[in-house]
């Protein structure tokens, strides 16, 4: 048998193995639960992170897609003033007024397209074409002020170039590879951010 002191030694012998134990085996479960806590913020952080680049990037799509219909529009509407001018020298009419009222609106467009080359990127197709489109467009309509001008042919090349300006400004804004802030791919000539860092 054991004697009084024997019992209460064993006894605190055995309360700090199980302290000891109980203590190494909060300590292993703390850093697991630590380690879990920084994977699930890691998780939270790159699913934020995500969720404000999808929303910036639906913004600037947006910004973009503004833009290119407020240009689309500006050069539609000079191209009505230019039919307007040959239609006042058909029939007629105050030739001088459209002719004023043509120049105005490609005017708006010429202004317009500093816009395009600012979002697009002064070297993207988009903004190419918008660039050869404007001269084209003046062109026309000094042409259609004559009577023997040749306008007619020269807006065909003005809708050519229009067409191509949309498809280009379309080609880029629904592109799977564009997002603000990576490679929008060669064609764009816009520099990753990534390899900035």
């Amino acid at each position: 048998m054991l004697s009084g002191w024997q019992t209460v030694a064993l006894t605190l012998g055995a309360s700090g193995v199980t302290g000891l134990a109980t203590f190494f085996v909060g300590e292993r479960r703390a850093r697991q639960e630590i380690r879990q806590l920084k994977r699930r913020l890691a998780h939270e952080r790159d699913g934020q992170r995500e969720q404000l680049e999808h929303e910036r990037t639906e913004r600037w799509r947006e910004v973009l897609t503004r833009e290119a219909g407020d240009f689309s529009t500006g050069v539609e509407q000079a191209i009505l003033g230019i039919r307007e001018v040959i239609t006042a020298l058909s029939d007629k009419g105050d030739v001088d007024a459209a002719a004023v009222e043509a120049k105005r609106r490609v005017h708006e467009a010429v202004a317009r397209v500093a816009r395009i080359k600012l979002l697009f990127g002064e070297d993207s197709k988009a903004a190419g074409v918008a660039k050869d489109l404007l001269p084209a467009l003046d062109v026309a309509r000094s042409l259609a002020e004559r009577p023997d001008g040749g306008a007619w042919e020269k807006l065909e090349k003005v809708y050519g170039l229009h067409r191509d300006f949309n498809e280009a400004a379309f080609e880029m804004i629904s592109s799977p590879e564009w997002k603000v802030g990576k490679s929008l791919s060669l064609p764009y000539r816009i520099e990753s951010a990534d390899h900035d860092a």
